[in-house]
């Protein structure tokens, strides 16, 4: 029954079971074993006299049992031979028939035993041994003729194999098969390959432990290579185009500084030229007179001083009016106070007051309301003698100037947001600048 069992599994996959019909298998066999276990109950397979002092293989007899045992198993052992011959792939021919022999001569020795060959037993054993050795024979002369398939003919097999590149060694690295065209391989690389794979050329060695030995095989990664060479080539490609990149960058951030530092130097130049221009002829007078006049020169470097302290405000307000940024009150306050210090080098006396309520300005705002101070002391300052600065919050930002000298102001008024008062005293005029978010000079 166990050889139909493996024959009808042949060819099915690991995980293959039975159907559930089948259980008919073992509750037959199971229930012939139990029939010649319990035979001295019965004697439904081997029978013995009834006179009989000790029951023995000398006087025993065979009952319908036992053919029915037997029948059985000639059934099963004939239906696994057509079962496996069935399902043999290789080109059937005569040999294919000498699993029956072994089959037959049990069937021969089981009818002899029954006739009493005596010599049977000297020459062959016990039935049961010779069965035995019978079935072994068998199952060999099945899995030679190719009905039961199994791992044999390893030189035939690797001989047969091309376009890959296994060998199996032994424990010492010695190559036992190898597949056709397999490149050598030395027993040094194939110990380092068990470790970790080894790569040579366009080739990586692997290894594998197996029973007796290893499994030794390569793969080609010489496509894997040429990608990452041309990897390699194309990083380096573009490393290089990321730095010409990078230089360009640095030669466009730098000629962007120069055009921004030349845009401001314009602006600057632009908001405070008529100054510097002035400051040129001063410089040139006093040069001139230093050595004959030194009154005169004293004079002159005061007036520079203020065209000076002008300048420097009048950049810093300009470069914060530029950035949009802005301007606190005390900015303004300390553009005020330091002109007016200055003028004091002229004898110009001074006064200046700054509303508390002021907190942040815009650019263009201070600057306008500078401008305006500038001008109205350069109209006449060497005959300036005092002058009043008065900075408050009214809709705005209002300047007020009280100024003492000679020229007439009132050619300073450009406009509804400067008015000029004059007093009595016509060297004393009152000038109220407002300034509204928005408004230059």
């Amino acid at each position: 029954m166990l050889a139909l069992l493996i024959a009808m599994s042949l060819g099915k996959p690991d995980e293959y079971k039975f159907p559930k019909g089948m259980s008919i298998l073992w509750i037959i066999s199971g229930t012939l074993l139990l029939l010649v276990l319990t035979n001295d109950l019965h004697q439904f397979v081997f029978t013995f006299p009834k006179d009989a002092a000790v029951w023995t293989d000398k006087n025993n007899g065979y009952s319908i049992g036992y053919f029915i045992i037997v029948g059985w198993q000639v059934l099963c052992a004939f239906a696994a031979l057509v079962i496996m011959f069935l399902k043999c792939r290789v080109q059937k021919g005569r040999l294919h028939f000498l699993p029956i022999v072994p089959m037959l001569l049990t069937i021969v020795y089981s009818v002899l035993y029954y006739a009493g060959a005596d010599w049977l037993l000297h020459l062959f054993g016990d039935i049961a041994a010779f069965q035995s050795v019978m079935y072994i024979l068998t199952f060999e002369l099945c899995i030679a003729c190719g009905y039961i398939h199994s791992n044999s003919r390893y030189v035939d097999l690797f001989a047969s194999s091309v376009g890959t590149s296994a060998e199996i060694t032994d424990k010492d690295f010695t190559v036992r098969y190898a597949a056709v065209n397999t490149a050598p391989i030395s027993k040094e690389t194939m110990k380092k390959a068990e470790q970790s794979p080894v790569t040579m050329g366009g080739l990586t060695i692997h290894t594998m432990p197996i029973d007796g030995g290893y499994a030794v095989w390569t793969e080609d990664v010489s496509a894997l290579r040429d990608i990452k060479e041309d990897s390699e080539l194309l990083a380096d490609e573009l490393a290089d185009r990321n730095e010409i990149l990078r230089y360009e960058y640095k030669r466009e951030a730098k000629r962007r500084k120069v055009e921004e530092q030349n845009r401001l130097y314009d602006l600057l130049r632009s908001a405070t030229q008529t100054q510097i221009d002035r400051i040129a002829e001063l410089t040139k007078e006093y040069r001139r007179i230093s050595s004959t006049d030194p009154d005169s020169a004293k004079t002159l470097l005061a007036e520079i001083a203020v065209l000076c302290s002008y300048i420097k405000r009048r950049k810093h307000l300009t470069l914060l009016t530029d950035r949009d940024i802005k301007i606190a009150e005390t900015e303004l306050h300390r553009a005020f106070n330091e002109s007016l210090q200055t003028l004091k080098l002229l004898g110009v006396r001074s006064s200046l007051y700054v509303d508390e309520s002021l907190s942040m300005l815009s650019g263009k705002t201070a600057t306008a309301v500078f401008d305006f101070y500038e001008s109205v002391i350069e109209a006449d300052i060497l005959n300036l003698t005092g002058i009043q600065v008065s900075l408050i919050k009214a809709n705005g930002l209002r300047l007020s100037l009280n100024v003492c000298c000679k020229a007439d102001l009132s050619a300073l008024v450009s406009g509804d947001n400067i008015r000029c008062e004059k007093e009595d005293d016509e060297e004393y005029q009152h000038l109220v600048f407002e300034a509204k978010e928005g408004d230059r000079k």
